[in-house]
């Protein structure tokens, strides 16, 4: 089972989904894990708090790569009170395995990033 989550890693890695930049979005942030450089720029567009689409820039190892590209197709269609749930259980479930606590702050950059631009949008809306 494990082999299969690498796969699945290792494709979204190579091939990041979503890896665009919006030009017109509701929600934009940034995420920078100083100690290894690993980057995550987000941007959302909404309609009716429901996340329509996604542009995802990301560098870094591997796990930051893939697991910000897998966020950007889950969080799709979603209503951003749903997106404030997705926690720590969520990355683990998407990566297959428990991860350490440096892979794990490098897991949830991208979610970071989304929930507090969630945060800002429903202030702002």
């Amino acid at each position: 089972m494990k082999n299969i989550y690498h796969m699945v890693l290792t494709d979204h890695f190579r091939n990041p989904r979503n890896n665009k930049t919006l030009q017109e979005y509701d929600i934009a942030l940034s995420n920078v894990n100083p100690l290894c450089g690993d980057m995550v720029d987000i941007q959302l567009k909404c309609h009716d708090a429901h996340v329509t689409h996604v542009g995802i820039q990301a560098h870094g190892c591997v796990i930051s790569v893939a697991v910000a590209s897998l966020l950007s197709e889950i969080v799709i269609n979603k209503h951003v009170d749903e997106i404030e749930q997705l926690n720590v259980d969520t990355i683990q479930h998407l990566v297959g395995t428990e991860l350490g606590p440096t892979r794990l702050k490098c897991a949830m950059m991208g979610l970071k990033a989304i929930q507090e631009g969630v945060k800002k949008y429903k202030v702002s809306s």
